[in-house]
C-alpha cells in the first residue's frame, strides 16, 4: 500500500525560511509576487540540490507523509555513509523529547541513552562533519517550547548540513523561522492521479465511495479530501481490503469522517487473530485478552504519553503507575506491609507501635502510587529522613534526608 509510486507533488517554498543572505527571489517569495514552484522531484533530489545545500525544512498537513519523506532520505544518506567513510552519519531526533538544553548537549545525550555510547564518545560524534541531525515532530513541542527550539536551532553552524520536520499549520504560528537554505511543503494528492492510482491496483470500488463521500459531505473533511494524503489512504486501502470501509462507510451520522476511519482502524489492529501452532506460550497468553482490557491499557498509554509529551514509549519506561486506578493496588499493596509491620511488632511486644506504624507505612506507600513527581519526590526524602533518623539518631537522620532529597532531585 505504498504510495511512493504516485510521485507526490512539493511546493518549493524558500519564503518559509529565513536565509542567511537576503536575496531578491527571497523579497519576491515574502512579497506574494511569484507564482508557487510545484514538482514532482524526491525530498531526495531537493535536498541534494546546490541551491539547497543539504539544509532543508519539510512541511506539511498532518498525514502528509513527513516522515516517511524523511525516512526515505535517511536510508539514502545512510547508503552513502557505508560508501564513503567521510560523509556524516545520519541520525533522527524526535523533537518532543527536547529537554530545553542547548541542542548539541541534548544530541549527545540522546546518542548516549539510545545507543550506550558512553558520554565521552556521544560528545565527539556531534562534530558537524560526523554527524547529519535530521529533526522530526517539532509540531509535537508545546508552542512555547517551540519557538524556544527554533531559537537553540539556528544557533548551530550554518554551514552544518541538517533537515527538520513539522506540521506547516503549526510552523506558520511561529514567531521566527528556521536559518536554512530550502523548505518544502508536501502537497496533497490530486484527484486525477489518486483516480489512476486507486483503478491500477484494482479499488474502483473505493474510489466511487470517495467521490460519493465528497458530494453528501457536511462534517469536517470528507473522506475524499482525507484519501489525498499518504497516511489516510494507506488506511483506507487497508480497511477497504478488510471490507470493513465499504461495509461501514459512513458510522454514525454525527461522528466526523475522521474519527470515525480511526474507529474503524482502531477495530482493525485489535481483532484477535486465530491461534497457531508457532505462537510461543507468551503470545497465546496474551490473546486470553480481550479488545476491551487493550483499548483499556491503550488509553493508559496514551493519557501518559500526551502529558509527557512523547512519541514513543520504550518498554523499560513502562511502569504500574501508568495505568489508571493504579492508587487501588497501591492500597492493597500498602495494607499488605503494613499488616506484616504491625505483626512483626505486636509479636516483639509492641503492639501500639505497630498498630500505628503499620498505618503509616500503608499511608505512605498509597500516597507514593498517586501522588504526581514532585511531591512523589518530597515524600520519598522525608520518609528516608525518618527512617535514618530512627537508625542514626536526629542529626544524622536531618543529614541523610537531605542527601536523599538532592540525589532525589
Amino acid at each position: 500500500n505504498d504510495c511512493s509510486p504516485l510521485d507526490l507533488d512539493k511546493e518549493i517554498a524558500p519564503y518559509k525560511i529565513t536565509l542567511r543572505y537576503s536575496s531578491m527571489s527571497h523579497m519576491l517569495h515574502k512579497q506574494g509576487d511569484c507564482a508557487p514552484e510545484i514538482t514532482d522531484r524526491s525530498v531526495i533530489e531537493i535536498f541534494d540540490d546546490k541551491k539547497t545545500r543539504k539544509r532543508l525544512a519539510i512541511l506539511g498537513k498532518p498525514g502528509s507523509g513527513k516522515t516517511v519523506s524523511l525516512l526515505q532520505l535517511l536510508d539514502h544518506l545512510l547508503t552513502k555513509a557505508e560508501q564513503d567513510e567521510n560523509a556524516p552519519l545520519p541520525i533522527i531526533f524526535e523533537c518532543s523529547e527536547w529537554d530545553g538544553k542547548d541542542l548539541p548537549s541534548w544530541m549527545a545525550h540522546q546518542l548516549d541513552r539510545r545507543y550506550e555510547l558512553g558520554e565521552e564518545v556521544a560528545q565527539q560524534l556531534i562534530h558537524p562533519r560526523t554527524l547529519l541531525p535530521l529533526f522530526d515532530g517539532l509540531d509535537e513541542l508545546l508552542q512555547k517550547r517551540q519557538e524556544a527550539f527554533v531559537t537553540q536551532f539556528n544557533c548551530l553552524p550554518k554551514e552544518r548540513p541538517l533537515v527538520l520536520c513539522c506540521r506547516v499549520k503549526e510552523y506558520d504560528a511561529l514567531e521566527n523561522e528556521l536559518v536554512l537554505n530550502n523548505a518544502v511543503i508536501l502537497q496533497d494528492i490530486s484527484d486525477e492521479k489518486l483516480e489512476g492510482y486507486l483503478q491500477d491496483l484494482g479499488h474502483t470500488a473505493l474510489w466511487q465511495l470517495l467521490q460519493a463521500s465528497d458530494t453528501d459531505n457536511r462534517q469536517g473533511e470528507s473522506l475524499l479530501q482525507l484519501a489525498r494524503r499518504p497516511l489516510f489512504l494507506n488506511i483506507m486501502l487497508t480497511l477497504e481490503q478488510d471490507k470493513r470501509l465499504t461495509s461501514n462507510p459512513k458510522g454514525e451520522s454525527h461522528q466526523p469522517p475522521e474519527d470515525h476511519l480511526w474507529q474503524l482502524y482502531l477495530a482493525f489492529c485489535l481483532e484477535a487473530a486465530p491461534p497457531t501452532e508457532q505462537q510461543d506460550k507468551n503470545e497465546k497468553r496474551y490473546r486470553q485478552y480481550g479488545k476491551d482490557d487493550s483499548l483499556h491499557w491503550l488509553g493508559c498509554l496514551a493519557k501518559h504519553m500526551v502529558a509527557k509529551q512523547k512519541v514513543e514509549l520504550r518498554i523499560e519506561e513502562l511502569q504500574p503507575s501508568m495505568l489508571r486506578g493504579y492508587w487501588k493496588f497501591s492500597l492493597g499493596y500498602g495494607a499488605v506491609v503494613g499488616a506484616a509491620l504491625a505483626m512483626i511488632l505486636g509479636m516483639a511486644g509492641q503492639p501500639a507501635m505497630g498498630l500505628a506504624l503499620g498505618l503509616a507505612m500503608m499511608v505512605i506507600l498509597v500516597l507514593l502510587g498517586i501522588l504526581p513527581k514532585w511531591p512523589n519526590k518530597i515524600l520519598r526524602s522525608i520518609v528516608g529522613g525518618l527512617a535514618s533518623g530512627l537508625a542514626l539518631g536526629l542529626a544524622g537522620g536531618l543529614v541523610a534526608g537531605l542527601v536523599g532529597g538532592l540525589v532525589a532531585g
